[in-house]
């Protein structure tokens, strides 16, 4: 079933503008589902963010099961096209252009020039609305991928992140690699990644953040026109990610470094009929992780005297959206067993509400600091939107 959208559809709009620091805020949305979110500001460059709800959980569409790292693959092989690779166009424009695939979006940011604007938004458009999966292209791609996943294989961060997630979330789509495994690599061929664009890529399911020195009326227009006037050409309703559920364990992993590395993992049921609340979860949990585990903390301070954890290296990592909610607390250590044990007698201590009750106004100014801050950087503005 099709959808009608006309090139002269106008998009619902609104606009609201922070009291204190003066930023403006232009939300557009099309009959079609498109979101443009635009934050108009002076400067030599604009930051474009175009997000896809087409992540490594959204494994189920209508007739298939798609295999672990899908939507990974799908973001590789969608810069190439019949008439050449994106890659180039973009840099011929001055454009850096680059792609991630998270667990519930895959993301294309894109910081140009502002007279480079409108046709950079041309190849963003063609980059996420063009198909073009010839077999020898995404043969050739499969061994790339698994290059690339053989040499994360040695990578500290990557190895440790994913243990933490298998120990947290055991025989679960979210404890596997986002970029798939060699035997999910190869269950992916060009039918898999027609299926998984057709029904992941649709208007309902974009979003674009644009900052710094736009036209406010040329750039929504320009917008509609590229992405606000395509017809939605599927009725259905995707099946939601299953909620992760936690189902803690202990993994240990060999790997060669200088020094052992602890993650501890702490997993709770995410907020999921209530998406708002997943950004205040995420806020109280940093508040929380600063106050009791901070520099400022006496956890740190006396802990980084006795060289239990170093002081590089230590800190938490805050997980929280629609299918889940985890964080992961650690460093390097000499002795895991007992940082572990440590950490958690602090979190669970008797005394840690009235310690967090007298300094929940430190972490509250530290957290408003950091956010004013952000605004600085037009990328770190996207994150607030």
């Amino acid at each position: 079933m099709s959808t009608e959208v006309g090139h002269g559809q106008q998009p619902d709009s609104s606009e609201r503008t922070h009291a204190m620091l003066g930023e403006r805020i232009c939300h557009h949305r099309w009959q079609n589902g498109v979101q443009l979110w635009a934050c108009p500001r002076p400067g030599r460059s604009v930051s474009m963010h175009l997000s896809v709800a087409a992540g490594a959980l959204h494994r189920q569409i209508p007739g298939i099961e798609l295999p672990a790292g899908t939507a990974h693959f799908l973001e590789h092989r969608l810069f190439e096209k019949q008439d050449g690779d994106l890659s180039a166009r973009f840099a011929a424009l001055g454009a850096d252009i680059d792609a991630e695939t998270g667990y519930t979006h895959t993301s294309f940011t894109c910081t140009v020039q502002p007279d480079a604007v409108d046709p950079s938004l041309r190849l963003m458009a063609r980059l996420v609305q063009e198909s073009y999966f010839p077999t020898e292209a995404v043969e050739r791609e499969r061994e790339i991928i698994q290059r690339e996943i053989e040499l994360y294989e040695d990578h500290l961060e990557w190895v440790a992140f994913h243990a933490a997630t298998r120990a947290l979330y055991a025989n679960q789509p979210i404890a596997e690699d986002i970029a798939g495994t060699t035997q999910t690599l190869c269950s992916i061929d060009a039918e898999t990644l027609n299926q998984a664009h057709t029904h992941l890529y649709g208007p309902d399911r974009i979003q674009l953040i644009i900052v710094g020195p736009v036209d406010n009326k040329q750039t929504p227009d320009l917008v509609g026109e590229l992405f606000g006037s395509t017809a939605s050409c599927l009725n259905t309703n995707l099946t939601r990610p299953e909620p992760a559920k936690v189902v803690p364990r202990r993994i240990e992993t060999s790997l060669a470094v200088s020094r052992p590395r602890l993650w501890l993992g702490l997993g709770a049921a995410s907020p999921w009929d209530k998406p708002h609340q997943a950004m205040q979860r995420e806020l109280h949990l940093e508040w929380v992780l600063d106050i009791l585990l901070g520099g400022a903390s006496p956890f740190f301070s006396q802990h980084y005297e006795s060289a239990l954890i170093d002081a590089e290296s230590f800190g938490s990592e805050i997980y929280v959206d629609e299918p889940f909610s985890f964080c992961l607390i650690g460093g390097d250590t000499d002795d895991p067993q007992r940082l572990g044990e440590t950490l958690l007698a602090t979190l669970i201590d008797s005394k840690t509400p009235d310690q967090i009750r007298a300094d929940v106004d430190r972490a509250r100014r530290r957290a408003y600091g950091e956010l004013v801050s952000s605004f600085e950087d037009d990328d770190s503005v996207r994150e607030f939107i």
